[in-house]
């Protein structure tokens, strides 16, 4: 049993909502692994200067019961999960993380829609500097981060996450996807890298 409330936050990616299946599938193999660990997994406003806003809120919150709190995040989530844990000084595992997406979103300029909810918005030019604002350009306790690569991301390349966390632990699994196929495959060394209690 954790000594202390234990929380998990999942930050997911672009396009995206608390109803992603990586989302809905880690709830359900935490649920599995421990009943003493918390779940979050916040719908993120679209704006990045607003999403870090939301995440800075819930995590002061969490640490203020003086619990334990670890991150996940996938994609361009993974990029705010470490700008937090790295600031927080908390841990966190990037799963095919987009640590460039102030190079990678300029394609995407203009209306997007959100994949699992259909709603309309907006990338502006202005939310490519909020970005940029937000990269991570050393990270203080790379020991603290677990970065998960799939080779055959088709979104992203993954080596560029591994050059950018180059003193951070990273499993690189060959081919795959994007979406980080057989995910529930990782479930267990997420949780043990994250320090969360297991079921005794």
């Amino acid at each position: 049993m954790c000594p202390v409330p234990c929380s998990l936050l999942y930050v997911h990616g672009f396009k995206s909502s608390s109803h992603s299946y990586k989302a809905r599938n880690l709830r359900c193999g935490l649920r599995n692994y421990s009943r003493d660990v918390g779940f979050d997994v916040p719908d993120l406003p679209y704006t990045p200067a607003e999403a870090i806003g939301l995440l800075t809120e819930l995590i002061e919150t969490r640490l203020s019961s003086g619990g334990h709190l670890a991150l996940v995040g996938s994609s361009l989530g993974a990029f705010y999960a470490l700008y937090l844990a790295n600031h927080f000084d908390l841990r966190s595992v990037l799963i095919n993380p987009a640590l460039r997406p102030d190079l990678l979103l300029p394609a995407y300029l203009g209306e997007n829609t959100n994949l699992y909810t259909g709603e309309v918005f907006v990338l502006h030019e202005e939310h490519i500097d909020q970005l940029r604002a937000l990269r991570v350009h050393q990270v203080r306790s790379p020991d603290r981060h677990l970065v998960l690569t799939q080779s055959g991301d088709q979104t992203l390349d993954y080596r560029e996450a591994l050059s950018i966390m180059s003193n951070s632990p990273a499993w690189i699994q060959y081919g795959g996807s994007h979406d980080f196929d057989d995910f529930t495959k990782v479930h267990r060394a997420i949780f043990s890298f994250l320090k969360l209690p297991a079921l005794v």
